[in-house]
């Protein structure tokens, strides 16, 4: 289990910063868009426009496309700018991760998700084998194994050791990483990123639960579970080339 667990963390982490969700090399057909003059007075400029929606902000509808004004292009809903390292737009831009040192965006939050999942699980592991070995090894109890590793002030001043602060350093490690995967997964299983969150964008499919694996699996892709277990699963590409798109992040 150590072994895999091991594996899970640095396979996603290098697929997190290889698979590149960026709209550097990818069609992204730039739309011409109909005016007043060309279009019969009984159609709609919406419907001239093959249902597109062109806006100046990236948090619309799911077929509102709007104008980076950094990279001068026109981009889908969602895919916006990251003025760090990236430098460009990102497809369904979450956030920039520190800790990856890449963006994350649709061809790899799959991935990401499995990192953090991995590391709960293996800082978890690690935290009952040293609590294990603290008690056969020191004659401590559970509870103030969970104190001490809890409550790094308490080794810091008055019980340093190696042991004590790998404790702790597990133990909160796994509180963390464990948090922030049930944040994200749960932002998964409503359809939406960090970024729709701030905003207060909903988008969960019309008649479904708040929370339901169909949103879940639309925004992740088909089988979206073993997406996050298995690290080398096949990268999931939107098709950006048709002119609407419903639902189908």
């Amino acid at each position: 289990m150590a072994t895999w667990c091991v594996v899970g963390i640095w396979a996603n982490l290098y697929l997190v910063r290889q698979r590149n969700s960026s709209i550097k090399g990818r069609f992204l057909p730039q739309p011409i868009l109909a005016t007043d003059e060309s279009v019969d007075s009984n159609v709609s400029l919406t419907e001239a426009n093959n249902g597109q929606q062109f806006m100046a902000k990236p948090f619309g509808s799911d077929d509102a496309w709007h104008i980076c004004s950094n990279c001068e292009v026109y981009v889908p809903s969602r895919c916006w700018h990251c003025s760090g390292s990236c430098n460009t737009c990102i497809l369904r831009r979450d956030h920039h991760c520190i800790f990856a040192m890449a963006c994350i965006g649709e061809e790899n939050h799959s991935n990401f998700l499995g990192l953090l999942l991995y590391l709960t699980i293996g800082t978890m592991y690690a935290t009952i084998v040293l609590m294990i070995y603290s008690s056969n090894n020191f004659d401590t109890s559970y509870s103030w194994y969970f104190l001490k590793a809890f409550i790094p002030a308490i080794f810091l001043f008055w019980d340093f050791s190696i042991h004590n602060f790998l404790s702790s350093l597990c133990l909160i490690g796994s509180i963390t990483s464990g948090t922030i995967f049930l944040i994200y997964f749960m932002g998964a299983c409503k359809g939406e990123t960090s970024a729709d969150k701030r905003h207060k964008i909903n988008r969960s499919i019309k008649g479904s639960s708040k929370y339901s694996y169909q949103n879940l699996k639309i925004f992740l892709g088909l089988n979206p579970l073993r997406r996050i277990i298995w690290p080398f699963h096949q990268v999931y590409k939107t098709d950006y080339t048709t002119s609407v798109r419903q639902n189908n992040y």
